[in-house]
């Protein structure tokens, strides 16, 4: 696949040769840079902070990159090691790879850490190139054939920025004031900087030598870019040929290869975590209204480039017929928006799977979604602990349909995850946002089932069907009439009487113990128990509370299937016992008096 990610790549540089799409989208390291002159004055100081978290999702502000930053962009591609483990400077202190530069962290300055003789051992590298490769002799040819195109290096020039350095870095307080990195660049042409990086990069840019080749008089190894060959990996191993590497390919190549993965490296590093490649095009979403055949990567930012997941998709469209969030329990959100912000979410069109997954992220997960689809379970740090276990448990579920547009099982298994979520949202008293999920919920569930009628619908009919029953003159008591209007009622009851329960203590136990109950006699007994307790309070609505009461432990369900969802819609929506007697038309306006009750 990755062979596929290059040519693509390839394609969009061979069409776009005005720019530069790596150093376009390159993301410079927090610190310090200074552009030293011929003359050794600092030409250009430019100070990079690292980028705030908008929020606790660690979405990061768009970074703004003006002529300067594109030019030490530029210039930083062309001077940064491959990895630590092929430094320059064997103690690892110094971080730039040719001797137009130098790059160190400024906590090693402050703490002593780098010394004279670090610095001194740096540039005899640079000054000696084939002393560091003499014990190889695969590296040492890398390094003698680029050395007959390119020249000797200027040992001249390298005792004098030598010299600059011992002399300025210990002395300029300045400069390593703050955190991150301290990078010095001398002034020299970009065609300098390239020839004198791939010095160190030729004899590196392979995985390890010893796995190379020469085929017809060219070199080739294994790619170094998402390729180990330890023993963690023996798997990679082609141990029935006489090079056991599984792939091989040239200098060329391998050097396409690093400006891909570095080029994917700086999307990750903007806060990219998708990117759609067909086949002459690379997409960081796919929002446009097309079906999408090629490759998906979820990418990382780590200490390299991490590609957390690859796999090909056919006919994948993000976009979605558009639809509302549905106010199916008559919420006013702009009374509330102060106190639950993201309440303005649900005001705008849904019309793509990113917007379902950000309110689902949003609603369900406390933002801990998007960003964790592969997190270790150990760094996932979220207190609710049944958010949390339900997050690790169906991340890969949540994954699959909104990045690779999967949609095998996702109605019910949707349906089984959000009551939970949903439960787990009532039982600790977070009334409004079970509203806003409740109101999420079936507002998808609509758009997957596209049947005529839907929740709102069915809340209006039932509520008015209760309250007519409820508020009944009729010396014969009226009766429930099918299943889901018993649950329905089941959930006002236990609303109008954990209303009266909170009165006195504010915990949920109540709605717990029927939340969780396993049968309807188990139910029946919670609510009993709790018709006695409270069945003499003074505030109680006598006529309709015995009413609703008798209604709902006289009826004999058809099925022992619990309907959760009827319980709830039962349970959120307003009240028939605190039903204005004055207003009939309550049920159809967009009030809140369901919401303050239980507040």
């Amino acid at each position: 696949m990755l062979k596929e990610c290059l040519e693509a790549f390839e394609y969009l540089r061979s069409t776009d040769k005005e720019n530069n799409i790596v150093i376009d989208n390159y993301v410079l390291d927090e610190g310090l840079y200074l552009l030293i002159d011929k003359d050794f004055n600092v030409k250009k100081s430019y100070e990079v902070e690292k980028p705030k978290s908008k929020s606790k999702s660690d979405e990061k502000e768009e970074i703004i990159r003006t002529k300067d930053y594109y030019m030490f962009s530029s210039l930083d591609y062309n001077s940064i090691l491959i990895s630590m483990n092929k430094p320059i400077d064997k103690k690892k202190q110094i971080h730039s790879n040719n001797y137009f530069t130098f790059f160190v962290k400024k906590d090693v300055i402050r703490d002593k850490k780098l010394t004279p003789e670090i610095i001194k051992g740096y540039y005899d590298v640079l000054l000696n190139p084939e002393l560091k490769y003499k014990s190889d002799k695969k590296s040492l040819k890398l390094y003698k054939d680029y050395e007959e195109t390119a020249g000797k290096v200027d040992k001249s020039a390298i005792e004098i920025y030598k010299n600059y350095i011992l002399e300025n870095i210990f002395k300029n307080e300045d400069w390593v004031k703050g955190k991150g990195y301290l990078k010095i660049f001398f002034d020299a042409s970009i065609s300098d900087y390239e020839r004198e990086s791939k010095r160190y990069i030729i004899p590196n840019i392979f995985n390890s030598n010893f796995f190379n080749e020469e085929i017809n008089g060219e070199s080739v190894g294994l790619h170094g870019n998402n390729m180990g060959m330890n023993d963690k990996k023996p798997f990679l191993r082609h141990m029935n040929r006489k090079n056991i590497a599984p792939e091989l390919i040239s200098i060329e190549n391998a050097l396409k290869y690093k400006d891909l993965f570095q080029y994917l490296y700086g999307l990750a590093s903007s806060g990219i975590k998708d990117v759609y490649i067909s086949e002459r095009n690379i997409k960081l979403e796919n929002k446009k209204d097309e079906d999408f055949t090629g490759i998906y990567l979820r990418i990382n930012k780590g200490t390299e480039l991490e590609i957390l997941y690859c796999d090909k998709i056919i006919k994948y469209r993000n976009k979605i017929e558009s639809f509302d969030i549905e106010n199916i329990l008559k919420i006013d959100y702009e009374k509330y928006k102060d106190k639950y912000k993201d309440l303005s979410l649900l005001d705008k069109m849904v019309g793509s799977l990113s917007d379902i997954e950000r309110l689902i992220d949003t609603f369900f997960f406390n933002k801990y979604l998007r960003l964790n689809y592969f997190t270790e379970a150990s760094d996932i740090k979220l207190n609710d602990d049944k958010i949390r276990q339900m997050l690790i448990t169906y991340r890969m579920f949540f994954f699959r349909w909104f990045k690779l547009g999967y949609t095998e099982d996702v109605l019910e298994k949707f349906k089984s995850i959000s009551i939970y979520l949903l439960k787990d949202t009532l039982i600790n008293d977070s009334y409004l946002k079970a509203c806003a999920q409740f109101n999420i919920i079936f507002s998808i569930i609509n758009y997957l089932e596209r049947k005529e009628e839907n929740m709102a619908d069915i809340r209006t009919q039932l509520y008015k069907n209760l309250s007519r029953k409820v508020n009944s003159s009729e010396s014969e008591l009226e009766i429930i009439e099918n299943d889901k209007e018993y649950y329905f009622a089941l959930g006002q009851i236990v609303n109008y009487l954990n209303s009266i329960n909170k009165s006195k203590n504010k915990d949920n136990l109540f709605l717990k113990q029927v939340l969780e109950s396993n049968t309807n006699e188990r139910t029946k007994e919670i609510i009993t128990r709790m018709i006695k307790k409270y069945a003499y309070s003074k505030n109680i609505n006598r006529k309709r509370f015995r009413n609703l009461g008798s209604m709902v432990m006289g009826y004999i369900i058809d099925t022992e299937e619990k309907d959760d969802f009827m319980i709830i819609l039962g349970y959120l929506n307003n009240n028939v016992i605190y039903e204005k007697k004055d207003d009939k038309s309550e049920i159809d306006e967009d009030d809140d008096e369901g919401v303050e009750e239980n507040e």
